[in-house]
């Protein structure tokens, strides 16, 4: 997966999850599947959005509002990596399916 670079972003919450993209890059590149990676960043999400939550006592940020910002990315970044993201060649995914193995 790609990432903008973080050269020239000024808002910090784009910077950090920038830095969160290059992490996951950092373990797909080590041979960590992109799943996996997915659903451990969505967990460590979830946990940290819930410790911010309660330690800033953000009573007007709700556990539903939370939900709809992330259903809105997600939609949006699943659009842009359909239209963006070929499909893996025969090749390709014979490398990934003898790499699990």
């Amino acid at each position: 997966m790609t990432d903008e670079a973080n050269s020239g972003v000024d808002d910090p919450r784009l910077k950090i999850a920038n830095d969160l993209i290059g992490f996951a890059n950092d373990r797909m590149e080590e041979g960590a599947d992109p799943l996996d990676i997915a659903a451990a960043m969505r967990n460590a999400g979830a946990n940290f959005s819930a410790f911010a939550r309660a330690r800033a006592s953000a009573k007007d940020l709700t556990v539903q509002a939370v939900v709809e910002e992330f259903s809105h990315w997600l939609a949006h970044y699943d659009s842009h990596h359909q239209i963006h993201t070929q499909p893996l060649t025969m090749l390709e995914q014979l490398v990934q399916d003898a790499k699990k193995e």
